[in-house]
């Protein structure tokens, strides 16, 4: 076998694998049904320590077992296990530090940088990251903008029982939405 053709099943093999898969394969944790979108990065040497809880949805984030600063000096590197609970939301370029457990039902703010542990039932954001409300405030506040903010019910990718979006569509979405923001 030639390295080229080789190469290509190993390329047709990964591609027939999730993101989650080749991950799990590396011994990180993945609940069931928690979905990877884009380029999440998890610390490949270290998968081990870190354990994903159930229906989460992580996006473009990092996560790391490992600090590899006191290397330099102390030819050291910091290790800790992540854990992050069920139905959490980890936003878009946040990185998750090691040693830290984030609870059941959080959702970071995209760009966090989580270095200490997270109650269950918050929404942090920041550099540090830090507590900003509850998921009892969120919800409620999400539940009053619903009823002020446009709602569009057309999707770019409409899952089962959903209409897709049209170029009309897509045109009354930036008409409604020059002065204010919607949901979709």
């Amino acid at each position: 076998m030639s390295i080229k053709s080789f190469f290509l099943q190993v390329a047709k093999k990964l591609r027939l694998m999730n993101r989650a898969d080749i991950y799990r394969r590396n011994g990180v944790k993945i609940g069931k049904r928690t979905r990877l979108l884009g380029d999440v990065q998890l610390d490949w040497e270290r998968g081990y320590l870190i354990e994903i809880g159930e229906r989460c949805v992580l996006t473009y984030c990092s996560i790391l077992a490992h600090d590899s600063s006191p290397v330099r000096t102390f030819r050291k590197a910091k290790i800790g296990r992540v854990t992050i609970g069920n139905r959490c939301f980890i936003g878009y370029h946040s990185l998750i530090m090691p040693n830290v457990r984030i609870g059941d039902d959080c959702i970071i703010g995209a760009g966090s940088v989580v270095t200490k542990d997270i109650p269950a039932g918050s929404i942090v954001a920041g550099n540090p990251a830090r507590v900003i409300m509850s998921m009892e405030d969120y919800n409620r506040k999400q539940e009053k903008y619903i009823k002020e903010k446009p709602v569009f019910t057309t999707y770019l990718h409409p899952g089962k029982g959903e209409k897709k979006k049209t170029e009309k569509d897509k045109l009354e979405e930036i008409e409604l939405l020059k002065d204010t923001w919607g949901y979709n």
